[in-house]
């Protein structure tokens, strides 16, 4: 709160204004995913028939520590997307 205002001057409703935008304006910014690196070689290797299960070793074998569930959510992303 600023301190240079009064109690009667401040207004709530503008403020709260202000804090969801900038809520909207963190949510939305996008980090790169350690997998775009590995993109067309997923995808490759998905076409001949690979699980997420094995591109999940794959990754693992090429030095690329991530959890299933983030290769299968990038996976289903690139499908939708893609």
């Amino acid at each position: 709160m600023n301190t240079d205002k009064t109690m009667t001057e401040f207004n709530a409703k503008e403020e709260v204004a202000k804090l969801k935008q900038e809520t909207k304006t963190i949510r939305h910014r996008a980090r790169k995913s350690k997998l775009m690196k590995y993109q067309s070689q997923l995808m490759m290797m998905q076409k001949e028939g690979a699980s997420i299960a094995q591109l999940h070793r794959w990754l693992i074998k090429n030095r690329c520590p991530i959890d299933y569930t983030n290769v299968l959510r990038f996976m289903k992303k690139l499908n939708t997307h893609g």
